[in-house]
């Protein structure tokens, strides 16, 4: 089975994912040999396949009412546990339906139904443990990443791979929906609910809805990159941000590296598939390789899967790598960078001080220098434990660097002196120099700073007494 994209006057045929094709196809058109792809074991197969005829049941039964009210939990940021028993009690409330009733004969069939559901799951996870690296893209011959390159490249295959992972997402999100709600019903059911084994309902609801949950949000935010349209910005107004963004001194990240201004509509999946994410994804395909690829395999019917999951992985908010936020912050997509850390932040345990900084700078960008103060102090405490802020917190001087704390501090001073905030200048050089008590450099640089911004300010008296507290007066000089 294919899904079947259009665009124009075209339709393009792309390879439909095995948990996909299982969810979108006809009970009737479905037998034990789909589910090849996902087990190898034939009595899990068959378990697979009932429990997706149960999802199909129940989602054929789901009205819109309900699937908006579904919709609108997820944006609003309601737990998405507590919509699907609501949906459940609408379900048991129309008596004049005996869905409920045909689920639960079903359900009688599946003789593990906790393995079966966690297979699902696991086929639908996009969460890696460590970020991509592209130490064999060197290997590959000249010829094969110029082809690899073009395929990939053009605008028609920007378009294509983006809509290809929204819609793959838009489906999937059904699927973790319509699974939420049979689990409540297993939950209803308690002690007679068919799991096969007394004691797994408390798996159920401890570990596989909140999976579920998880799952179904993170597709929520997929669906929304690939609608969501980026802001075209001039290339004036870029080069001043990355001129902005410059002090960071992180200029070994692909997201902010200058980019073409958005000269037409186009979704912030497509802006960061088309400035970061290809090149991203093509080093991700060469590192894969055990030998150099040759053109025989540079076909788009082999390639089109591994791209689509590659930017899934990428757009993944639980994943280590942080690309897809540096990438919206480098090109001033500072509202839909907002609308990024607000629909992430009650389930998202990943980057989440690299989010707030993020958000900081939003805040800078939009004039609210308050709240961007808040974000960058609220980041200082993973400064150490995330990639993106341990970067962040790394010095390119020759000198001996201090803390990564104090660097990070001293970074944030420099963008908000680049945007002139004085006031806010110094509040964090103070909140600083109570960390650096054993580094005497690093709290001289500080009152430095503190005395400078005071006196510029006309505040004499705090200005002379930052200066008295300085260990190396010399510096106020």
């Amino acid at each position: 089975m294919v899904c079947l994209l259009k665009k124009g006057f075209l339709s393009f045929l792309v390879p439909c994912f095995g948990v996909d094709h299982l969810y979108l196809s006809s009970s009737e058109n479905l037998a034990v040999e789909d589910e090849t792809s996902v087990t190898e074991d034939p009595d899990t197969a068959r378990d697979v396949l009932q429990l997706v005829h149960c999802l199909r049941l129940l989602g054929e039964s789901v009205s819109p009412d309900m699937a908006l009210m579904m919709e609108k939990a997820v944006e609003h940021l309601h737990p998405p546990e507590k919509a699907a028993e609501r949906v459940l009690e609408s379900l048991l409330a129309n008596e004049s339906s005996n869905v409920i009733e045909d689920i639960q004969s079903k359900l009688q069939d599946i003789r593990n139904p906790l393995n079966a559901i966690s297979i699902l799951l696991r086929e639908m996870d996009y969460e890696t443990e460590v970020e991509v690296e592209d130490q064999f893209a060197a290997a590959q011959p000249l010829g094969v990443r110029v082809s690899l390159s073009q395929l990939l490249g053009s605008g028609l295959a920007v378009t294509l791979v983006c809509q290809a992972a929204c819609q793959s997402a838009a489906a999937r999100l059904l699927l973790c929906r319509d699974l939420l709600v049979l689990l409540q019903l297993y939950v209803r059911l308690g002690d007679n609910a068919y799991l096969g084994v007394r004691g797994q309902l408390l798996q159920l609801q401890q570990d596989l809805i909140p999976r579920t949950a998880h799952l179904l949000c993170s597709y929520y935010l997929i669906r929304w990159a690939g609608q969501c349209l980026s802001t075209p910005v001039p290339l004036d107004t870029l080069d001043a941000n990355l001129q902005h963004l410059s002090v960071l001194e992180l200029s070994d990240s692909p997201a902010l590296a200058p980019n073409k201004s958005v000269l037409s509509p186009q979704t912030v999946a497509e802006l960061f598939y088309q400035n970061v994410g290809r090149k991203a994804i093509v080093s991700q395909i060469y590192a894969q390789q055990v030998a150099p690829l040759s053109q025989a395999v540079l076909s788009w019917t082999q390639l089109v899967p591994a791209v689509i999951t590659s930017l899934s992985q990428h757009l993944w908010p639980s994943n280590p790598g942080f690309l897809f936020p540096e990438c919206l912050m480098g090109n001033c997509q500072y509202t839909q960078l907002q609308d990024y850390a607000r629909l992430i932040s009650p389930w998202c345990q990943v980057n989440v001080g690299s989010c707030q900084f993020v958000l900081g700078q939003c805040y800078l960008a939009t004039g609210e220098g308050h709240k961007a103060l808040q974000c960058f102090q609220a980041a200082v405490t993973e400064v150490e434990k995330e990639d993106f802020l341990i970067r962040l917190s790394s010095s390119e001087e020759e000198e001996v660097a201090a803390a990564p704390r104090l660097q990070y501090y001293n970074k944030v001073l420099r963008l908000l002196e680049d945007v002139g905030l004085p006031e806010l200048v110094i509040r964090l050089a103070t909140v600083a120099v109570s960390e650096a008590i054993h580094d005497v450099r690093s709290q001289a640089a500080l009152l430095t700073r503190v005395f400078k911004h005071h006196l510029d300010l006309g505040h004499n008296s705090q200005a002379y007494e930052a200066l008295t507290q300085n260990p190396d007066s010399s510096r106020c000089g």
